[in-house]
């Protein structure tokens, strides 16, 4: 579930929870999303319609957490790992 920074307002787990076939393919979403703002980013969707939109704003506070399972189907959805930003820029993961 990705979070932009100080500039958004935190999702829910129920709404905003979204698929990626890898970890890798996360971290694209992140960067593109820190990196590309004025550009549209996809948005896909466990519980509603896929989206997509531009994320302008994105601060050096966002970031995203990942799970192995649909945490929707939890009732203790406890994060796997979580995406953010390092010092220099970099992307870093680390356990939750």
């Amino acid at each position: 579930m990705w979070h932009g920074g100080s500039g958004y307002s935190m999702g829910t787990v129920a709404e905003d929870v979204e698929t990626f076939d890898s970890i890798t393919a996360a971290r694209e979403a992140f960067t593109h999303r820190y990196n590309g703002g004025r550009w549209a980013s996809e948005f896909r969707y466990v519980n509603r319609a896929w989206d997509a939109a531009a994320t302008p704003g994105v601060d050096e506070s966002s970031t995203m957490t990942l799970w192995l399972y649909d945490p929707t189907q939890d009732t203790d959805p406890y994060p796997w790992k979580i995406l953010s930003l390092g010092r220099r820029g970099g992307v870093r993961l680390d356990h939750a």
